[in-house]
């Protein structure tokens, strides 16, 4: 058996881990490596998605292998030189949560191969393609062919210096315009496989297989198989975990070492103070006595961290909430739907309504219809200024949601009975708002680099200009200080990382995503650190 980490070995994030055993082989998540990417490329530099996998691989971004899509290969890349797997074939990609960074690269990977992940991330991921977020990295469950032509059939001649292959086009986004006939829908639309533990119901399969029209979403659901964990060539149990998004798991693996097998688990992400706690307890007594543990390490340092669960944040968030005058902000990550929840009911129980974005309602629609119940009862959806509709809109437009939509005047007009979801990136609807003071709560991670802070200054510079007084966030000169108590971390406390580590007891403990893997060394005898591209034989 062989394991090797591609990515995410000593930073947070990029988690790229390969697995097999010398007749199937699959990857654990396959990320996006912001740290590395933050490098080379900024909002105004970005990668060509002209050039397919040619930049990404060209800037380490991507692991030079042979498991990648044809239309994405430019005739000037030579596939021969790609490294095989150590072990093949690639049977799988086990997704553990939807957070870009665990699954943001996986789009690249060559459509037969399969992904494994829970109904609640399958719909994350589906709502975060369809609301026009996505590219190339993350088209993972469905995406147009990319090449005009194939490389066996493209031109030999080149012009100027520069091959007609490199002339990657988007023959037909499958985020808009029609593809014609049903023969051109399969020829041009790319359809992924999935396999869960959870149930694929009508519901879910309903929301993973809409498209922008009806002949498009009757050839994606044709297409489109979903199977169990039982259908996969290894045997793999899945256990949902605690974390800052819902559909989080965690897995364990056996794998074929000669004629024993071997327990490889997976924490992905996790922690122990959300609403799903008890959950990560539970894999933690599940995965008892496996060989290998290969665990995340986001929070390890020298010092201890202070404790803060949802709990807290939305005990203060409701004094703080109940003690504001006029119009309400909280500031929360988009992908964090118990947060979510959370100010919902502080909305719910100050007399307000939670004012949404039409994205987080598509979302809520994907997590209903994966068996998570989320209330919206609360809730309305901003009415933003647009030139137009993306085709996922007429879903949120109808239905449940045809009645709750607010306009910037409403707000206005009644700001004490607002509570808005909004970011930074948001504040362009100040101007239409037009608010003369209120309250802004920040519910959101620490500023941790220098873009960062720079984000916060921009911010509070809005804020000011509105008047607003600000809770759980503050500038001093170029320090940024996050006020204790209204924000809970996604990841486990060092404490609970031993807890953890301590139940499971296994053979060796592989620290990844983390920055500071001599933590283990520290504290574990049995930790076994890897560096990217390093291999285990075990």
């Amino acid at each position: 058996m062989e394991l090797v980490i591609y990515d995410g070995a000593n930073t947070i994030g990029g988690n790229k881990i390969y697995l097999g055993d010398g007749k199937h082989g699959f990857f654990l998540d396959f990320g996006k490596n912001f740290v590395h990417e933050a490098r080379y490329f900024r909002e105004y530099i970005s990668m060509r998605a002209i050039r397919g996998v040619h930049d990404p691989i060209e800037m380490g971004l991507l692991p030079r292998l042979d498991i990648y899509r044809r239309d994405l290969i430019p005739e000037d890349m030579r596939i021969e030189s790609f490294n095989k797997l150590p072990l093949l074939p690639l049977d799988a990609i086990l997704i553990t949560h939807a957070h870009l960074d665990h699954f943001g690269m996986a789009g690249y990977i060559d459509f037969s191969v399969p992904v494994v992940a829970s109904a609640e991330t399958l719909a994350l991921i589906k709502s975060f393609q369809d609301t026009g977020q996505s590219n190339i990295a993350t088209s993972v469950l469905y995406d147009a062919m990319r090449f005009s032509a194939s490389r066996e059939t493209s031109g030999k001649h080149w012009k100027n210096g520069y091959h007609d292959s490199f002339k990657m086009v988007d023959i037909l986004r499958s985020s808009g315009r029609s593809m014609g006939s049903k023969e051109n829908i399969k020829k041009n639309l790319l359809v992924r496989n999935i396999k869960s533990h959870d149930s694929i119901g009508d519901d879910l399969l309903e929301f993973l297989t809409r498209q922008s029209s009806q002949k498009k979403s009757d050839y994606v659901r044709d297409s489109m198989n979903h199977s169990t964990l039982d259908d996969l060539p290894f045997k793999v149990d899945a256990y949902p975990v605690d974390h800052s998004v819902y559909g989080a798991t965690a897995y364990t693996v056996r794998v074929q070492n000669g004629n024993e097998d071997v327990c490889v688990a997976y924490t992905g992400d996790f922690r122990m103070h959300g609403d799903r706690g008890n959950k990560t307890r539970e894999f933690s007594t599940a995965a008892r006595g496996c060989d290998l543990l290969v665990v995340e390490g986001t929070r390890v340092s020298g010092s201890s961290h202070d404790a803060v669960s949802e709990r807290d944040v939305l005990e203060n968030s409701v004094e703080a909430v109940s003690n504001a005058r006029g119009l309400v902000i909280a500031d929360f990550s988009s992908s964090n739907f118990e947060r979510l929840s959370a100010f919902s009911r502080i909305a719910s129980d100050t007399g307000k309504c939670l004012v949404i974005s039409a994205r987080d309602a598509y979302a809520i629609q994907g997590l209903r219809a994966a068996g998570n119940d989320i209330s919206s009862n609360n809730m309305c959806i901003y009415m933003k200024p647009r030139e137009s509709h993306g085709w996922w809109m007429k879903y949120v437009m109808s239905g449940e949601w045809d009645d709750k939509w607010v306009s910037p005047l409403e707000i206005r007009s009644s700001p004490k009975n607002y509570l808005l979801a909004f970011s930074l990136f948001d504040m362009p609807n100040l101007m239409d708002i037009k608010p003369d003071g209120g309250l802004f709560l920040y519910s959101s991670t620490e500023a941790f680099n220098e873009d960062m802070r720079l984000d916060v200054q921009v911010l509070l510079n809005w804020l000011s200009r509105y008047n607003f007084e600000v809770v759980g966030l503050s500038l001093d000169g170029s320090s940024v200080s996050v006020q204790h108590g209204f924000h809970a971390s996604g990841h486990a406390s060092q404490e609970d990382i031993i807890d953890l580590v301590e139940t499971i007891s296994p053979e060796l403990v592989i620290p990844v995503h983390t920055e500071n893997s001599g933590w283990f060394s520290s504290n574990f005898e049995n930790a076994k650190v890897l560096k990217n591209g390093e291999k285990l034989v075990y």
